[in-house]
């Protein structure tokens, strides 16, 4: 069994960008015309969304065992690697050159989904378990995840690869 968090260092990062959205709500409440207020109002929204869900992640952990992965915390999930039915390993690049930017895991099975981001501690782990229980259960996974596992030195067999 592993238990895995996201560190305090990006969750700190993260609070930030969502406290942005008290500037642009606070902005949104000076008289102006509707449409500045339409524009600093959904950004507010936004920002303040992208808040609240780093707090949930703060109060949450993924627990890993030999049975599944669930999510611990407020909105508690759990996944039996046997009710496995999907693995998606996506890779978003925050430049041209593709140097930089971050993965999610997404997992679903019985009717629940888990997405997990590479920030949280250990996610090379997570993704190897997933991807062994992918394995295990015969799953196929699509091209771009199959090159996204590749990059993490994580290879599925030949047969369990869709075309």
């Amino acid at each position: 069994m592993s238990e895995h968090r996201y560190p305090t260092r990006r969750l700190i990062e993260d609070y930030a960008r969502g406290a942005a959205g008290l500037v642009f709500l606070g902005v949104a409440l000076i008289p102006m015309h509707w449409v500045l207020h339409l524009m600093f109002g959904l950004i507010a929204v936004l920002l303040l969304s992208f808040g609240v869900r780093t707090a949930l992640r703060a109060r949450s952990r993924i627990v890993l065992d030999e049975g599944g992965i669930a999510v611990i915390g407020p909105i508690g999930k759990r996944l039996a690697w046997a009710s496995l039915d999907a693995l998606k390993l996506r890779y978003f690049s925050t430049r041209r050159d593709r140097k930089q930017g971050w993965m999610e895991l997404t997992l679903r099975g019985a009717g629940a989904k888990l997405a997990i981001e590479s920030q949280i501690e250990g996610f090379e782990d997570i993704v190897r378990a997933a991807a062994n229980a992918a394995v295990a259960r015969g799953l196929t996974v699509d091209p771009s995840t199959e090159g996204n596992l590749a990059a993490m030195d994580v290879t599925v067999p030949r047969g369990q690869v869709a075309a």
